[in-house]
């Protein structure tokens, strides 16, 4: 019985053994890759917040410039149709006056 429970032991220490040496290795590669990262930026969450922020501000001001530029747009239309049509107006008023004693003339 003493003879198995030494084996077990001896069993259990040489398990414990290699699996100490599998947790070394794998923590030196793990060491390794966060090695391999970089030097870690500690201002990084303070400027993602600033860049966001300066984002949603130009996002905004875009906005309102885009929604300023169409309603100068729509309000330069509108004076174009309303002068369009005065012009248009005066003109066929003004032609109407000169050829209507012609028509007269050639109708009669």
């Amino acid at each position: 019985m003493k003879s198995s429970i030494s084996r077990f032991r001896i069993s259990k220490w040489i398990y414990l053994i290699f699996s100490r040496t599998k947790q070394k290795n794998e923590l030196s590669i793990i060491e390794r890759d966060i090695d391999a990262l970089g030097p870690l930026n500690m201002a990084a969450e303070t400027e993602y917040k600033e860049i966001m922020e300066r984002n949603e501000f130009l996002t905004e001001q875009k906005k309102d410039d885009l929604e300023e530029a169409v309603s100068s747009i729509y309000e330069l239309i509108r004076e174009m149709d309303e002068n369009t049509s005065a012009l248009f107006l005066e003109t066929f008023e003004g032609v109407k006056k000169e050829l209507l004693p012609s028509f007269r003339n050639a109708f009669r």
